[in-house]
Protein backbone atom coordinates (compact mmCIF):
# COMPACT_ATOMS: atom_id res chain seq x y z
CA UNK A 1 0.00 0.00 0.00
CA UNK A 2 3.09 2.66 0.67
CA UNK A 3 6.04 3.04 -0.95
CA UNK A 4 9.30 4.70 -0.53
CA UNK A 5 10.04 2.07 2.38
CA UNK A 6 7.68 3.96 5.33
CA UNK A 7 5.79 2.31 6.88
CA UNK A 8 2.19 3.34 8.08
CA UNK A 9 3.03 4.95 11.11
CA UNK A 10 5.45 6.81 9.33
CA UNK A 11 2.98 8.12 6.99
CA UNK A 12 0.72 8.92 9.32
CA UNK A 13 3.21 11.15 11.29
CA UNK A 14 4.05 13.21 8.11
CA UNK A 15 0.49 14.66 9.15
CA UNK A 16 1.83 15.77 12.65
CA UNK A 17 4.77 17.34 11.20
CA UNK A 18 4.21 21.22 10.77
CA UNK A 19 5.43 22.73 7.36
CA UNK A 20 7.72 25.88 6.48
CA UNK A 21 6.48 28.09 3.84
CA UNK A 22 7.63 25.82 1.21
CA UNK A 23 4.90 23.10 2.21
CA UNK A 24 7.53 20.01 1.89
CA UNK A 25 5.51 17.83 4.10
CA UNK A 26 2.28 18.74 2.03
CA UNK A 27 4.00 18.09 -1.06
CA UNK A 28 5.50 14.45 0.17
CA UNK A 29 1.86 13.67 1.25
CA UNK A 30 0.43 14.12 -2.23
CA UNK A 31 3.45 12.32 -3.67
CA UNK A 32 2.75 9.27 -1.77
CA UNK A 33 -0.95 9.09 -2.40
CA UNK A 34 -0.19 9.33 -6.09
CA UNK A 35 2.29 6.52 -5.69
CA UNK A 36 -0.18 4.27 -3.98
CA UNK A 37 -0.72 5.44 -0.32
CA UNK A 38 -4.21 4.75 0.82
CA UNK A 39 -5.94 8.20 2.56
CA UNK A 40 -8.70 5.74 4.70
CA UNK A 41 -5.39 3.83 6.19
CA UNK A 42 -6.06 4.00 10.34
CA UNK A 43 -3.76 4.09 13.26
CA UNK A 44 -4.06 0.57 14.57
CA UNK A 45 -4.82 1.59 18.17
CA UNK A 46 -7.26 4.67 17.58
CA UNK A 47 -8.37 3.71 13.84
CA UNK A 48 -7.78 7.64 13.09
CA UNK A 49 -7.08 7.74 9.86
CA UNK A 50 -4.37 10.96 8.22
CA UNK A 51 -7.44 13.42 8.50
CA UNK A 52 -8.19 12.88 12.14
CA UNK A 53 -4.18 13.53 12.62
CA UNK A 54 -3.81 16.14 10.44
CA UNK A 55 -6.81 18.18 12.35
CA UNK A 56 -5.58 17.42 16.20
CA UNK A 57 -2.32 18.42 15.57
CA UNK A 58 -3.74 21.84 13.95
CA UNK A 59 -2.31 21.68 10.63
CA UNK A 60 -4.16 23.47 8.47
CA UNK A 61 -2.48 23.22 5.49
CA UNK A 62 -2.42 19.45 5.51
CA UNK A 63 -6.13 19.30 5.85
CA UNK A 64 -6.68 21.13 2.71
CA UNK A 65 -3.79 19.00 1.33
CA UNK A 66 -6.26 16.40 2.28
CA UNK A 67 -9.16 16.98 1.33
CA UNK A 68 -7.97 18.18 -2.50
CA UNK A 69 -6.61 14.23 -2.81
CA UNK A 70 -10.21 13.04 -1.52
CA UNK A 71 -9.66 11.92 1.79
CA UNK A 72 -12.83 10.03 3.20
CA UNK A 73 -14.77 12.59 5.45
CA UNK A 74 -16.98 11.01 7.37
CA UNK A 75 -14.93 8.00 8.78
CA UNK A 76 -14.82 7.52 12.66
CA UNK A 77 -12.28 6.68 14.66
CA UNK A 78 -12.87 3.67 17.55
CA UNK A 79 -14.63 6.59 19.79
CA UNK A 80 -17.33 7.48 16.88
CA UNK A 81 -15.30 10.00 16.42
CA UNK A 82 -15.17 11.27 12.76
CA UNK A 83 -12.89 13.98 11.58
CA UNK A 84 -15.55 17.05 11.41
CA UNK A 85 -16.35 15.70 15.33
CA UNK A 86 -13.01 16.33 15.99
CA UNK A 87 -12.84 19.96 14.20
CA UNK A 88 -15.46 20.69 16.17
CA UNK A 89 -12.93 20.99 19.16
CA UNK A 90 -11.00 23.44 17.60
CA UNK A 91 -12.63 26.34 19.32
CA UNK A 92 -9.97 28.88 18.88
CA UNK A 93 -9.58 28.10 15.11
CA UNK A 94 -12.66 27.41 13.15
CA UNK A 95 -11.39 27.29 9.48
CA UNK A 96 -11.19 23.30 9.98
CA UNK A 97 -14.66 23.12 10.69
CA UNK A 98 -15.65 25.40 8.04
CA UNK A 99 -13.32 23.23 5.42
CA UNK A 100 -14.67 19.77 6.12
CA UNK A 101 -18.33 21.22 5.76
CA UNK A 102 -17.43 23.00 2.09
CA UNK A 103 -16.08 19.91 1.24
CA UNK A 104 -19.27 17.70 2.58
CA UNK A 105 -18.70 16.67 5.81
CA UNK A 106 -21.88 14.99 7.23
CA UNK A 107 -23.25 17.58 10.12
CA UNK A 108 -26.08 15.81 11.04
CA UNK A 109 -24.07 14.51 14.38
CA UNK A 110 -22.52 17.86 14.71
CA UNK A 111 -25.66 19.90 14.97
CA UNK A 112 -26.77 17.77 18.08
CA UNK A 113 -23.88 18.05 19.66
CA UNK A 114 -23.90 22.00 19.61
CA UNK A 115 -27.97 22.25 19.84
CA UNK A 116 -26.94 19.98 23.61
CA UNK A 117 -24.20 22.93 24.79
CA UNK A 118 -25.09 26.50 22.84
CA UNK A 119 -23.31 28.10 24.83
CA UNK A 120 -20.03 26.01 24.57
CA UNK A 121 -20.10 25.79 20.67
CA UNK A 122 -22.19 29.21 20.56
CA UNK A 123 -19.64 30.24 17.03
CA UNK A 124 -19.65 26.22 15.72
CA UNK A 125 -23.79 26.58 16.21
CA UNK A 126 -23.68 29.81 13.76
CA UNK A 127 -21.59 27.96 11.17
CA UNK A 128 -23.11 24.83 11.18
CA UNK A 129 -26.83 26.49 11.25
CA UNK A 130 -26.22 28.77 7.92
CA UNK A 131 -24.27 26.13 6.37
CA UNK A 132 -27.08 23.49 7.15
CA UNK A 133 -30.13 26.53 6.10
CA UNK A 134 -28.18 27.06 3.11
CA UNK A 135 -28.38 22.98 1.94
CA UNK A 136 -31.88 23.53 2.92
CA UNK A 137 -33.07 26.26 0.83
CA UNK A 138 -30.81 24.97 -2.31
CA UNK A 139 -32.75 21.56 -2.06
CA UNK A 140 -35.91 23.12 -1.50
CA UNK A 141 -35.42 25.31 -4.80
CA UNK A 142 -34.38 22.24 -6.85
CA UNK A 143 -37.40 20.55 -5.39
CA UNK A 144 -39.41 23.29 -6.75
CA UNK A 145 -39.98 21.99 -10.30
CA UNK A 146 -40.66 18.80 -9.84
CA UNK A 147 -43.28 18.83 -6.88
CA UNK A 148 -45.60 21.64 -8.23
CA UNK A 149 -48.58 18.64 -7.40
CA UNK A 150 -47.51 17.77 -4.71
CA UNK A 151 -47.93 18.90 -0.78
CA UNK A 152 -44.72 17.70 1.29
CA UNK A 153 -43.87 17.54 4.95
CA UNK A 154 -40.21 17.45 5.94
CA UNK A 155 -39.58 13.87 7.78
CA UNK A 156 -35.98 13.91 8.19
CA UNK A 157 -32.93 16.27 7.82
CA UNK A 158 -31.35 16.81 4.52
CA UNK A 159 -28.47 14.29 4.42
CA UNK A 160 -25.32 14.83 2.60
CA UNK A 161 -22.15 13.37 0.66
CA UNK A 162 -19.37 14.11 -1.49
CA UNK A 163 -20.16 12.08 -4.66
CA UNK A 164 -15.97 10.39 -4.58
CA UNK A 165 -16.67 8.72 -1.71
CA UNK A 166 -19.08 6.23 -3.63
CA UNK A 167 -22.07 5.77 -1.61
CA UNK A 168 -24.26 7.01 1.28
CA UNK A 169 -24.92 5.68 4.84
CA UNK A 170 -27.14 7.79 7.06
CA UNK A 171 -29.64 6.87 9.91
CA UNK A 172 -32.13 9.27 11.82
CA UNK A 173 -34.88 8.30 14.46
CA UNK A 174 -38.58 8.69 13.91
CA UNK A 175 -39.96 8.59 17.37
CA UNK A 176 -43.70 7.18 16.60
CA UNK A 177 -45.02 4.67 14.18
CA UNK A 178 -45.05 5.75 10.58
CA UNK A 179 -49.04 6.17 9.36
CA UNK A 180 -50.05 7.06 5.83
CA UNK A 181 -53.31 9.25 5.85
CA UNK A 182 -54.65 7.33 2.74
CA UNK A 183 -53.54 6.06 -0.83
CA UNK A 184 -52.54 9.62 -1.99
CA UNK A 185 -49.66 9.81 0.45
CA UNK A 186 -46.42 8.30 0.45
CA UNK A 187 -43.06 8.31 2.06
CA UNK A 188 -40.61 9.30 -0.55
CA UNK A 189 -36.89 9.67 -0.77
CA UNK A 190 -35.53 12.70 -3.02
CA UNK A 191 -32.12 13.31 -4.00
CA UNK A 192 -30.52 16.32 -5.45
CA UNK A 193 -27.30 17.28 -6.59
CA UNK A 194 -25.48 20.04 -5.28
CA UNK A 195 -22.27 22.00 -5.82
CA UNK A 196 -20.36 23.64 -3.28
CA UNK A 197 -18.52 26.93 -3.63
CA UNK A 198 -16.39 28.13 -0.83
CA UNK A 199 -15.94 31.77 -0.31
CA UNK A 200 -12.80 32.38 1.67
CA UNK A 201 -13.31 36.14 1.95
CA UNK A 202 -15.94 35.27 4.05
CA UNK A 203 -15.06 34.32 7.56
CA UNK A 204 -19.07 33.26 8.53
CA UNK A 205 -19.53 31.02 5.18
CA UNK A 206 -18.66 27.75 4.78
CA UNK A 207 -19.83 27.66 1.15
CA UNK A 208 -22.37 28.45 -1.19
CA UNK A 209 -24.49 25.74 -2.35
CA UNK A 210 -26.64 25.12 -6.07
CA UNK A 211 -28.84 22.22 -6.42
CA UNK A 212 -30.47 20.31 -9.41
CA UNK A 213 -32.62 17.68 -9.59
CA UNK A 214 -32.45 17.32 -13.52
CA UNK A 215 -29.88 16.10 -15.60
CA UNK A 216 -28.42 12.29 -14.85
CA UNK A 217 -28.78 10.96 -11.15
CA UNK A 218 -25.32 9.44 -9.66
CA UNK A 219 -27.52 7.15 -7.64
CA UNK A 220 -27.82 3.77 -9.02
CA UNK A 221 -29.72 2.17 -6.00
CA UNK A 222 -31.17 3.20 -2.58
CA UNK A 223 -31.59 1.10 0.04
CA UNK A 224 -33.72 1.70 3.46
CA UNK A 225 -33.81 -0.65 6.48
CA UNK A 226 -32.63 -3.50 4.09
CA UNK A 227 -35.13 -3.33 1.79
CA UNK A 228 -34.72 -1.61 -1.83
CA UNK A 229 -36.88 1.56 -2.63
CA UNK A 230 -38.25 1.68 -5.74
CA UNK A 231 -38.63 5.16 -8.06
CA UNK A 232 -41.49 7.41 -7.86
CA UNK A 233 -41.60 7.61 -11.67
CA UNK A 234 -40.09 4.81 -13.80
CA UNK A 235 -36.77 6.54 -14.99
CA UNK A 236 -36.42 8.80 -12.20
CA UNK A 237 -33.70 8.33 -9.75
CA UNK A 238 -33.94 11.59 -8.21
CA UNK A 239 -37.04 10.15 -6.46
CA UNK A 240 -37.72 7.02 -4.49
CA UNK A 241 -40.26 5.48 -2.26
CA UNK A 242 -39.23 4.64 0.72
CA UNK A 243 -41.06 2.44 3.88
CA UNK A 244 -39.69 3.61 7.24
CA UNK A 245 -40.41 2.19 10.78
CA UNK A 246 -40.13 3.56 14.30
CA UNK A 247 -37.02 3.95 15.64
CA UNK A 248 -33.68 3.68 13.74
CA UNK A 249 -33.64 3.92 10.25
CA UNK A 250 -30.89 3.29 7.95
CA UNK A 251 -30.32 5.01 4.33
CA UNK A 252 -28.51 3.61 2.43
CA UNK A 253 -26.98 4.87 -1.69
CA UNK A 254 -24.67 3.74 -4.22
CA UNK A 255 -23.42 6.16 -6.41
CA UNK A 256 -22.41 5.51 -10.20
CA UNK A 257 -19.21 4.57 -10.52
CA UNK A 258 -18.30 6.11 -14.15
CA UNK A 259 -19.24 9.67 -11.97
CA UNK A 260 -17.19 9.27 -9.09
CA UNK A 261 -13.79 9.55 -9.83
CA UNK A 262 -13.47 13.21 -11.04
CA UNK A 263 -16.68 14.73 -10.11
CA UNK A 264 -16.64 17.44 -7.09
CA UNK A 265 -20.13 17.08 -6.42
CA UNK A 266 -22.51 16.90 -3.59
CA UNK A 267 -25.44 14.33 -3.04
CA UNK A 268 -28.36 15.63 -1.28
CA UNK A 269 -30.50 13.23 0.16
CA UNK A 270 -34.12 14.30 2.42
CA UNK A 271 -37.19 11.83 3.60
CA UNK A 272 -40.48 13.37 3.34
CA UNK A 273 -44.09 12.40 3.21
CA UNK A 274 -46.18 13.26 0.29
CA UNK A 275 -49.70 14.21 -0.81
CA UNK A 276 -50.08 13.72 -4.34
CA UNK A 277 -52.75 15.72 -5.47
CA UNK A 278 -52.52 14.77 -9.44
CA UNK A 279 -50.64 11.29 -9.91
CA UNK A 280 -48.95 10.63 -13.18
CA UNK A 281 -50.23 7.27 -14.67
CA UNK A 282 -46.07 5.96 -14.73
CA UNK A 283 -46.19 7.07 -10.82
CA UNK A 284 -46.09 4.54 -8.26
CA UNK A 285 -47.45 4.57 -4.53
CA UNK A 286 -46.24 1.55 -2.28
CA UNK A 287 -48.08 1.14 1.09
Amino acid sequence: MLRFGLSTLDYLLLCEIRCGVSHTQCELITLLVKNGARLDMAEHSNGQIPLHIAIANRRICHVKTLLSLRTPLNSPDRSGKTPAMQALECSSDYDFLKLLLSFGASFTQLSDKVYKDKEKYKKQLRIISEHESRIRRAFNSARTNVTMEMTLRNVSQVFVSPLHEGEMIQNFTLNTQPQLPDTNHAYVLFVAVAEFQCDDTDKELCCTVNARMWGRSPVISAIMNDKECVQLKSGNNFAFLCVPCRDRNVIRMKFDPALIDFSDLMVLVQMVLVQMHNRPANSRLIH
